[in-house]
Order: C-alpha cells, then sequence, then structure tokens
C-alpha cells in the first residue's frame, strides 16, 4: 500500500491567478454522469519557463483545473509530474511518490501517482488537497517540496544538486505512462495534460539518444498540450505538433483525437475554459453561466493557520471578462501544517 508524503512546512501565499481562474468550478454541474477521469499533469519546470511563464501561470492552471474536476467528479485521479532534465520528485523523498524506473536502484526520479481527489492522506487530508500542496511554490516558480536528493545521473553541464537547468520531455512522458498504466479508469477517460515551452535541453549522459523519442506518441492517452512560446512565436516547435498529431492517430482511444495545442497566451479564464470545455464529455460546463460580459468580481481566498484554524488571507478584485458565477467564490483552505506520515 502507498504510504503519505512526508512534507516540509510551507508558508506561502495562494497564487492570484488560480483564485481568477477558478470562478469556473462554480459552473459546473456538481457530478458528471459519465464517470470519473485518469488525468496526470506533466509541469515542465526548468530554468527557461522562468523567462517564458514569470507569473507561474501553469501553476495556477493546473490548481484551478483540479479545483473543477474535484467539483465535477471527486472521484477523479490525478498524478503529478513536474520535471526539468530529471524529475522533480524522488523515490527516496518516501514511499509515497514512485519510480520512474521500477527495479533500477541507481536511478532515484519518481512522481506522484494517479492519487484520488477525494481520497484521504495524511493528517486527513483529501487528495485534492495533498496535490495542490504539493504544487506550493516560490515567485521564481522552484518547488517548496522538490527533491533535496542529488540527480542520479551526471550531466557535464551542472553539479548534482542542480534542479532547474535542462528538459527531459521524453523522460517526462516515460513517467506518464508508467503512471497511466495504473488508471483505474477506462482509456476513453485517461488524459495528460503537458505545460511546456516545448523544447528539451542538456540531457543527461546516457539519456541523449532518447531525447527525441517523446514524438513517437507511442503508448500515450488524450494528450493535451498547453504551449508557453519564448518570444513571438505563434505556434509550438514542428517536434511539438507531430508529437500531437501522432498522439492523436496512435489508436490508444476513441477520445485521443480531442487532444490538441493550447497557446498559453489567451487571459487566464478564457484558456482555462477552452481545456475544461475540451474536456465536455466527462466535464460539461454550463456555457450560460459564461456570460463573458465585463464585470468586477471579488475572489476570496482562505487557508488554515498554524493551529488549523480556517481563516480569510487575501481578496482579489477582477475588473476584466469573467464568468458570473452569480456572487464571491471562497476557496478550498489549504493548510500550512506538515503532512507527516
Amino acid at each position: 500500500m502507498r504510504k503519505d508524503p512526508i512534507m516540509r512546512k510551507n508558508p506561502g501565499p495562494a497564487l492570484a491567478l488560480a483564485l481568477t481562474m477558478a470562478g469556473l468550478c462554480a459552473a459546473v454541474p456538481a457530478r458528471t454522469a459519465s464517470g470519473p477521469l485518469s488525468v496526470v499533469f506533466l509541469i515542465d519546470n526548468s530554468e527557461i519557463m522562468a523567462t517564458v511563464d514569470p507569473g507561474e501561470t501553469r501553476f495556477g492552471l493546473v490548481s484551478a483545473l483540479l479545483d473543477t474536476l474535484y467539483a465535477v467528479s471527486p472521484e477523479t485521479e490525478v498524478g503529478l509530474i513536474p520535471f526539468t532534465r530529471r524529475l522533480l520528485f524522488d523515490d527516496r523523498d518516501g514511499a509515497f511518490f514512485e519510480s520512474a524506473f521500477p527495479g533500477d536502484t541507481s536511478q532515484h526520479d519518481a512522481f506522484v501517482p494517479l492519487t484520488r481527489l477525494d481520497g484521504t492522506y495524511a493528517a486527513g487530508r483529501t487528495g485534492l488537497d495533498t496535490l495542490k500542496q504539493l504544487l506550493t511554490h516560490s515567485n521564481a516558480g522552484a518547488l517548496t517540496h522538490a527533491t533535496g536528493f542529488p540527480a542520479s545521473r551526471y550531466n557535464d553541464g551542472m553539479g548534482p544538486m542542480n534542479l532547474t537547468a535542462g528538459t527531459d520531455i521524453t523522460l517526462g512522458f516515460a513517467a506518464a505512462k508508467l503512471a497511466m498504466s495504473e488508471a483505474k479508469n477506462p482509456k476513453e477517460r485517461q488524459v495528460v495534460i503537458f505545460l511546456s515551452d516545448g523544447v528539451p535541453i542538456s540531457l543527461d549522459r546516457g539519456r541523449e539518444a532518447t531525447g527525441s523519442d517523446y514524438i513517437k506518441g507511442t503508448g500515450l492517452p488524450r494528450t493535451m498540450t498547453v504551449y508557453f512560446p519564448s518570444g513571438s512565436e505563434t505556434q509550438a516547435p514542428a517536434d511539438i505538433r507531430s508529437m500531437s498529431e501522432n498522439i492523436k492517430a496512435n489508436g490508444y482511444s476513441a477520445g485521443n483525437d480531442r487532444g490538441g495545442i493550447w497557446m498559453a497566451r489567451p487571459s487566464a479564464s478564457v484558456l482555462l475554459e477552452s481545456i475544461a470545455g475540451l474536456l465536455e464529455d466527462p466535464v460539461s460546463l454550463a456555457r450560460s453561466a459564461l456570460t463573458g460580459k465585463a464585470r468586477k468580481t471579488t475572489w476570496k481566498s482562505a487557508r488554515f493557520n498554524a493551529a488549523g484554524k480556517r481563516v480569510e488571507v487575501a481578496t482579489f478584485i477582477s475588473s476584466s471578462t469573467e464568468p458570473d458565477v452569480g456572487s464571491p467564490l471562497f476557496l478550498r483552505g489549504r493548510s500550512k501544517a506538515d503532512f507527516g506520515k
């Protein structure tokens, strides 16, 4: 049986971006008749992402989608795979994490396996709050709970404790396939959401030959790529476009052709609506609630303080086009306490 993670205390504030986007949660029905999903978030957290995504949109988007999925189908199971040239969790961090190299004791890259959002984990916290805690990060995008163990592989250009340099997309997708191999939901209900600038670079020694394997797109379910351009690009790199088309055509499921690539340029709420809308067979958005009218909306966030008491910590006012949810939204509380075993 998988054990719960061992965490450190995180005093970081809630993401303003997630607060704005999470209003869409109020526009979805309380339950989907189609059943739960199996979703893996594959999140590029290499140093280039600090340039192309300085506001950490990727974390806000994942956080808001988690809230949306929980509101629609709390039985949904979710895996997290933040990566650079290595995966940012390590199987030595605790038995909660699963090795990306099972049977190979020389390599320790690990990921968060599929975790039920309504499951109960350490300290009685839900899977949703456990996953959200693992997404906490500094303003520079550094994950609070990233591993403190040295890298398993050698890289000529960096030291073993470097967590930010390089991007190994093939490694990330290999871990996503491994995570999805344990999915409890049918293939048509499996989705990978990939957030990246789409450029592999500075691979570890011994992994150079596999650097472009991700383009083949074999053995992957529906994949939704959120592309973060580094400049004035109007489309993703050719290799990412080829990967996307190969995944659509790989025969994994009848739903694979509903994947694709989204530019990370629209406003946060537009991007969230686009992605949540593509999950429309499992997640039916109440379109009538998305009026698209310019309006001023107040969003309030809440968290738990160190004593475990739920307290309001921030209010954000949006003057842009937002979903008309009718009333201020109180987000789910976030705990600062250690998770423990």
